[in-house]
């Protein structure tokens, strides 16, 4: 026998002997480890590409995802009519037009001004003359010149005229006309109708010759200084809705974001959809934006830091999340009640103090995880 192959031999003996060794002290490892654990070579955790890391604090935020449309609020939206019948003499504006509070919009023309100046006239000169006569009774009665009953009746009758008077005068000052500047010489049959809010015209009704009642809308005028949303949100997720959350939105034919606020949140469900309103105002309106406008949102659900590891982290067996924690060579199995999960991260909820500055199997867990399987078989 050659020197080299017995040198040969003698290697291959001593490798199988470090072999037997090196799985001989492995079994009495396992053997050793509670039910939970796993004992792991370098060069198997470098094959499986296990990566350790730590709990850390992020931003999750859970959101509700829902479709509304833009709109304006009662107080921002005002619908013209007429306070009287009349018959439009003139007409400005049309839609998209934007008219300042108190800009004449139409003009309307009726016979039925003039009586109504014309009452009030002569109701006012009439009053001055009940008035007298009630004064006259009243120094009359104290003089014992005129009975008590006359002089009551005279009261009364001033006390009609003068609320007929301003009857007439509220009338009158519905229509438009200041009833101090109404005389016999400046009676006329024209009112103008005038913009109730500052805003744009976004619907006209009046033309010139068309008969409009009280019942009948000339104009509608937008305000677009406060701009809402209103979102339509399932009944299962309106427990989660609260005032002062975040709420995100885009909009067709718009490139960038919209950021809202929730504001209210309705007290009815829709009989067909199950829906709940939710009222929103928008922190950031384009001058672009249109009520009626159709919108994608997501509500925030909540903003503070939470607990979270890498979704990567995590295993899953029988409903129950576990994540392996790194002792040295051995890893421990550990289960963990996990939150929301956004970005590849997850909300671990109410982390054990242990787990805070743990070694965690951050990638490879399932590597892990299929090796304590074995174990265990």
């Amino acid at each position: 026998m050659s020197f080299k192959t017995f040198f040969l031999i003698i290697f291959t003996l001593l490798a199988t002997s470090c072999g037997k060794k090196k799985l001989a002290e492995m079994q009495e490892a396992n053997d050793s480890l509670a039910a939970n654990e796993v004992v792991m070579r370098d060069d198997q955790l470098e094959m499986a590409e296990v990566q350790i890391g730590k709990m850390e604090k992020r931003v999750l935020s859970s959101t509700v995802e829902c479709n509304g449309s833009v709109e304006v609020p009662p107080g921002h939206y005002a619908s013209v009519h007429a306070p009287m019948a009349g018959y439009v003499a003139e007409a400005y504006f049309f839609p998209g037009n934007y008219v300042n509070k108190g800009t004449v919009l139409a003009v309307l023309e009726n016979y039925d001004f003039i009586v109504l100046q014309r009452d009030y006239l002569e109701a006012k000169s009439q009053l001055a003359f009940y008035e007298s006569e009630y004064r006259r009774q009243g120094e009359l009665s104290q003089g014992n010149a005129s009975s008590v009953k006359q002089m009551q009746f005279s009261e009364a009758e001033y006390m009609s005229r003068k609320a007929r008077l301003q009857s007439l005068a509220a009338q009158l000052s519905m229509l438009g006309i200041d009833p101090e500047k109404v005389t016999a010489d400046a009676i006329s049959s024209r009112i103008k109708l005038r913009a109730p809010i500052s805003g744009y015209i976004v619907r006209v009704e009046a033309s010139i010759g068309k008969y409009a009642d009280p019942a009948t809308s000339l104009y509608e005028i937008v305000d677009k200084s406060h701009l809402h949303i209103n979102l339509k949100v399932f009944e299962k997720d309106i427990s989660r809705i609260n005032k002062g959350q975040k709420v995100d939105f885009t909009m067709a034919g718009f490139q960038e974001t919209f950021h809202a606020e929730v504001e209210a949140t309705g007290q009815y469900v829709t009989d067909e959809e199950r829906m709940v309103d939710v009222h929103c105002h928008i922190k950031n309106p384009s001058s672009e934006i249109i009520p009626g406008m159709y919108v994608r949102a997501k509500i925030n659900l909540r903003n503070d830091p939470v607990y979270c590891l890498p979704s990567t982290s995590l295993v899953r067996e029988d409903r129950t999340n576990f994540v392996f924690v790194r002792h040295g060579n051995r890893f421990m199995r550990v289960p963990v009640t996990t939150g929301i999960e956004q970005d590849d991260y997850t909300e671990i909820i109410h982390p054990p103090d242990s787990l805070l500055e743990a070694e965690i199997v951050v990638r490879g867990a399932y590597y892990l995880a299929a090796s304590l399987s074995e174990r265990e078989q």
